[in-house]
């Protein structure tokens, strides 16, 4: 495994993995092994505590989505998770991870000493509320994150276990809008803030 680190006041770690792939086949799968380092923990004493940073996972359309403004109108007044990138003449731009995205995140809102981790879920620019905890991880124990995309069926399967398979945890989503081209999306701190010291992880990609 290598070694990864989120530098204080920075959101991405210092290795990069190019983001695109292309996969013509009815399946597709990502599959990863982290081990999160004690310097993971930390607490904000804010709402930014219940951020969620993202682990992996991806993003089913690689270019920018446009919507009028009426449209986020119409989808905030419905009680919606709407996030523009911006806005110009009458019109919404949404960045592609927040228009069709899956991914798995954490964060350390049980103040145990361990991570917590769940799955977060953009679905046509509306992000899926009400997301139940997938698991918690123990520090410096190695666990498999794995996403599966079924295109056909607009099936997606989260998974998160440890090492001996002993704890396997795993939710089931279907997403609309998936093309051919995606985007691998890596690790990233934030939410809002940035790290807040030099945090650690080792990670293999599967």
């Amino acid at each position: 495994m290598e070694r990864r680190i989120i530098k204080k006041g920075k959101h991405y770690p210092n290795n990069f993995i190019f983001p695109f792939m292309v996969e013509f086949n009815n399946e597709v799968s990502i599959t990863v092994k982290y081990a999160f380092m004690s310097s993971c923990l930390y607490d904000f004493d804010d709402n930014d505590e219940y951020d969620k940073n993202k682990l992996v996972g991806i993003s089913f359309v690689v270019f920018p989505r446009i919507r009028t403004k009426k449209w986020l109108n119409n989808k905030i007044d419905s009680g919606n998770v709407v996030l523009p990138w911006f806005k110009f003449l009458g019109l919404v731009v949404i960045k592609p991870h927040h228009w069709s995205s899956i991914r798995i995140c954490w964060n350390t809102v049980n103040k145990e000493g361990k991570i917590d981790v769940w799955p977060y879920v953009y679905d046509r620019g509306m992000r899926i509320s009400g997301m139940k905890k997938m698991a918690m991880c123990e520090i410096d124990q190695k666990y498999i994150f794995t996403v599966n995309v079924y295109k056909e069926s607009d099936r997606i399967e989260l998974f998160c276990y440890d090492e001996a398979r002993t704890d396997i945890n795993s939710n089931l989503y279907r997403i609309k809008d998936k093309g051919s081209l995606f985007m691998f999306l890596d690790l990233y701190f934030g939410g809002n803030k940035a790290a807040p010291h030099d945090m650690e992880f080792e990670f293999a990609r599967l």
